[in-house]
């Protein structure tokens, strides 16, 4: 994984954009508590995660019936684009609707951008190598979002809009960095 560009590109700019949803984990059910008393915060918590999860299954398949071959790091940037202004200005300056929606675009940018690694790293990666590569690649991926889950605890007390301002910004940074991912040959 270290050795090849592609597969080191979409590490660090996939784990960069994973600490966004980890900072998300630890900020909304904050927000929400703010507005809402428990048991009724912890419903509507659970609400939001579905609606996300639902989100992100609509995103899916909607990427998944066009065609990215070629196109991954384009797909990548713009659902990681749109994720970041989903968390900056919409979830955290638009009160509650703007927090619902926000998720709601957030949780359907995941779709087009994990259809965009998958493919690009399968198409990248030597067969042979493929099972290797997706455990370490995989582990690499992921490695952001605890490290947003730390960041966003250590913020949520001073300013849980900060937060939202700190998952966006990583997320535009990712979506920066995916630009440094080599292109296909024949698009070189």
């Amino acid at each position: 994984v270290v050795k090849e560009p592609t597969l080191r590109g979409l590490a660090i700019s996939y784990s960069l954009y994973q600490t966004t949803w980890g900072a998300l984990v630890i900020v909304v059910p904050v927000t929400i508590g703010l507005h809402f008393q428990a048991p009724a915060s912890d419903r509507l918590t659970g609400f939001l995660r579905a609606i996300v999860g639902l989100s992100g299954a609509v995103g899916a398949l909607i990427v998944g019936r066009i065609r990215t071959t070629g196109r991954e790091r384009i797909v990548m940037a713009i659902g990681m684009g749109v994720t970041a202004i989903a968390c900056w200005p919409v979830a955290a300056c638009i009160g509650s609707a703007g927090l619902v929606i926000g998720l709601v675009i957030a949780g359907m940018a995941p779709g087009p951008i994990d259809v965009g690694l998958l493919t690009l790293r399968q198409r990248r990666t030597e067969p042979s190598k493929l099972g290797g590569v997706l455990s370490v690649s995989m582990s690499l991926n992921l490695s952001g979002f605890p490290i947003g889950s730390a960041v966003a605890g250590m913020l949520v007390g001073v300013s849980a809009s900060g937060v939202f301002l700190f998952a966006a910004a990583t997320t535009f940074v990712a979506a920066l960095l995916v630009r440094f991912i080599p292109p296909d040959q024949a698009s070189a």
